[in-house]
């Protein structure tokens, strides 16, 4: 059944790219064709033909790699995209064919990078729409808890600030500073977070980062989110003072409850003394006072109460609920990472930008875990794909959408064609360059994915651990 399953996904998952790329390539060839020019071939993949079909002057393909497409245009790319696709078996007649105005090479170029944003806006506004409530949900930028026995708490980072800026770099969200901070330097310096006092004044304070997995990150901090009962102990403070599973604790002795690890230090820190709690039950505020007891076994005091587990936060690219917040927010992290490489604002961030891109297999990698997932996170990651897939085109290197467009803009300036001899060089040189930087990706992306796995798998057996589904631990 998991081999069906898996087969099934991946199916899917080769259907959704090539959905993306399908609608790439549509963008081209409908103004191609409005426009007069030949061509010569409409491909989804790379590689050799699984099926073709000529009708008329272009031959229809899907090809075995689905990894890309293309369309075949003489009149634009005469030579070009043959070295990175394989378009033609050598039957291609060599021709004089009808010189095509450079602003409608322009036009041509575009369309594909705005077919992909017609059908990220599509699905925007499908998820906007109809996705539920929890499909897209992201935490901002307050605090709610910060380990006492942290640096960060050291330096002065205390519940309730609202986070700013992350040396210099505004952030919005709590997805945003845990990008931001893995940008901002390696593990054990020190970056500076602009915080907001609840009285609104600024401060700075500077913190060391650590490394957890993949991430550079500020150790003992969390966001602030909702805190929830999951269930009641029998014969517990709790059931005693009338908390029920589904309540929410806003508040107890007046203070508002930031998060579950705030609350549960707020009790260990109160003892036995009697506590009032604030409670929202089915829309309603109720006030509850409760003495927490002492727990020998645990060795601090409890009221007798399970959290509810944390729902599953929706992944970074379903933070936002408006259509145009979401190709906005898709945008400005594909800017934000070029950046990072072209212009870094600090040492090393250049790096630590370039490690952090994934190529094709992490990509694919991503789809299939979104199609495990659920439908809107696999809408999400679709259309934050297709924003990707156009700001990346219109770059101006040659080969790309961008490239055709800089030597269309060198001809309507000089009034003059660039020279076939330096065009076919650039082209060559960036091809070469453009097929090391995918296989480059992909030897890291396998590389890295073998050795995740193949590091769990030994911790695993050294510790040999069960991992099994246990109940949510006991909150105080």
């Amino acid at each position: 059944m998991n081999i069906l399953m898996n087969v099934l996904s991946g199916c899917v998952v080769a259907f959704l790219f090539g959905v993306v790329v399908f609608v790439h390539e549509l963008g081209h060839f409908l103004a191609a064709r409005w426009l007069g020019f030949r061509v010569d071939a409409f491909a989804i993949g790379f590689g050799p033909a699984l099926w073709r079909r000529k009708i008329g002057a272009t031959e229809y393909r899907i090809n075995a790699i689905p990894l890309g497409g293309y369309v075949a245009l003489p009149q634009l790319d005469p030579s070009g995209m043959d070295k990175m696709q394989g378009t033609h078996d050598g039957d291609q007649p060599a021709e004089q064919l009808p010189d095509i105005a450079a602003w409608k090479r322009i036009v041509v170029s575009i369309a594909g990078p705005f077919g992909n944003i017609v059908l990220a806006v599509i699905l925007a506004w499908v998820i906007a729409t109809f996705a539920p409530a929890a499909a897209t949900r992201a935490l901002d930028t307050r605090v709610g808890y910060v380990d006492e026995n942290s640096e960060a708490w050291d330096a002065g980072l205390r519940e309730d600030q609202r986070l700013l800026k992350v040396n210099n770099h505004a952030v919005r969200s709590w997805d945003d500073f845990i990008i931001e901070a893995h940008l901002a330097a390696n593990a054990g310096e020190l970056v500076t977070l602009t915080v907001a006092e609840t009285n609104g004044v600024t401060r700075t304070l500077q913190v060391p980062l650590v490394q957890r997995d993949e991430l550079r990150l500020v150790e003992g901090v969390l966001p602030m989110d909702a805190c929830y009962v999951g269930s009641v102990i029998e014969e517990s403070p709790a059931e005693a003072a009338g908390v029920q599973a589904k309540d929410q604790i806003v508040s107890v002795n007046g203070a508002p409850v930031l998060c579950n690890e705030a609350f549960s230090r707020t009790v260990e820190k109160n003892g036995e003394k009697p506590l009032v709690l604030t409670v929202l039950r089915a829309g309603q505020e109720l006030t509850l006072d409760v003495t927490p007891r002492y727990d020998a076994q645990e060795k601090r005091a409890l009221i007798g109460v399970r959290y509810k587990p944390f729902e599953k936060r929706p992944p970074m690219w379903m933070k936002h609920r408006g259509a145009m917040a979401q190709i906005s927010s898709d945008a400005g992290a594909v800017f934000r990472i070029l950046q990072a490489v072209t212009a870094p604002t600090v040492d090393g961030e250049r790096k630590r930008a370039a490690t952090s891109v994934g190529g094709p297999v992490v990509l694919l990698a991503a789809l299939w875990m979104a199609v495990k997932e659920g439908v809107w996170i696999c809408l999400g990651l679709m259309r934050l794909i297709c924003v990707n897939l156009a700001i990346i085109n219109l770059l101006p290197f040659p080969v790309l959408d961008g490239g055709h467009i800089m030597f269309a803009l060198w001809e309507i300036i000089t009034r003059r064609k660039p020279h076939p001899k330096v065009v076919a060089a650039l082209v060559n040189v960036f091809a070469i360059l453009l097929i090391g930087l995918m296989l480059l990706l992909v030897f890291k992306d396998s590389w890295g994915m073998a050795v995740r796995k193949w590091g769990n798998k030994s911790a695993a057996q050294t510790n040999q651990v069960e991992r099994v589904e246990q109940e949510p631990p006991e909150a105080p």
